[in-house]
């Protein structure tokens, strides 16, 4: 009998340790809108920032990170008031230890662009040990997400019903 051969030959040979490694050091992302997805809004957007989230879709994002274990970064114009935002993930009982960073604001002001080169950021400047494997957007805009919808990163909310448990699957989906 001839030797066990694997098909296609590895081209790279990891130890258990290595691997063991590299599965920990996994990382999902969420780039996270707040109004419209957990803000439900029924005739239109208010000037001051609300203090506190639906409750019903702040559970709903609870649910999607301890499936997913994913990390939070906020793409949202509330990133220009995390103070606020903290405050409100708080009273939601949500826990803000999972937000990771915020974008930086995009001259053009295409969130997409934004999300993009925060991503492109972190593998060039990676100082820590963590790889991300997956990562969504979860927006109520359209227009402006045309590249992650092109990706198919993009779970698009609807500004009157927020995040909803169909969409909470979709970025199940996404990040598994």
């Amino acid at each position: 009998m001839g030797s066990l051969k694997t098909f296609p030959p590895p081209t790279v040979r990891y130890s258990w340790k290595e691997l063991i490694w590299i599965i920990i050091l996994t990382m999902r992302i969420i780039f996270l809108d707040i109004d419209g997805v957990l803000i439900k809004y029924t005739t239109g957007k208010s000037k001051e920032l609300p203090k506190e989230f639906d409750q019903e879709l702040a559970d709903n994002l609870k649910h999607l990170l301890s499936v997913t274990d994913a990390r939070i970064v906020i793409s949202s114009s509330w990133r220009h008031h995390l103070q606020t935002c903290k405050e409100a993930f708080i009273k939601a009982d949500l826990d803000w230890n999972r937000v990771i960073s915020v974008t930086k604001y995009d001259t053009n002001g295409w969130r997409s662009t934004e999300i993009l080169q925060w991503l492109d950021n972190y593998h060039k400047t990676c100082k820590n040990w963590y790889h991300i494997t997956h990562w969504c957007t979860i927006d109520d805009e359209y227009y402006e997400m045309k590249a992650l919808r092109r990706l198919g990163k993009l779970v698009k909310t609807d500004v009157q019903e927020g995040l909803t448990m169909d969409k909470v699957l979709e970025a199940i989906y996404l990040l598994t």
